[in-house]
């Protein structure tokens, strides 16, 4: 895939036929493509969010948590 800028990016696509009874002959086509190197970029964006966090919060003398909207403690600083 080519991008307005001139360059290439690696695309995931997903493709949904729509048919009236016969599958063998789709009425629509519905795809979307989607550029998985801004996928990369911003997964690669929350790990390091996350690292940060996490850095600054082990860094802290007091006791951080957080928790899940059920209760559930899912994280807890060194410091605990």
């Amino acid at each position: 895939m080519v991008m307005r800028s001139g360059h290439s990016a690696f695309s995931t696509t997903r493709r949904s036929d729509f048919s009236a009874e016969d599958r063998a002959n789709p009425v629509d086509l519905a795809a979307l493509i989607v550029d998985a190197m801004e996928l990369r970029f911003a997964h690669r964006r929350r790990v390091e969010q996350a690292q940060n966090f996490r850095q600054i919060a082990n860094a802290i003398p007091g006791m951080i948590w957080t928790t899940r909207p059920e209760g559930g403690c899912d994280y807890v600083n060194k410091t605990w």
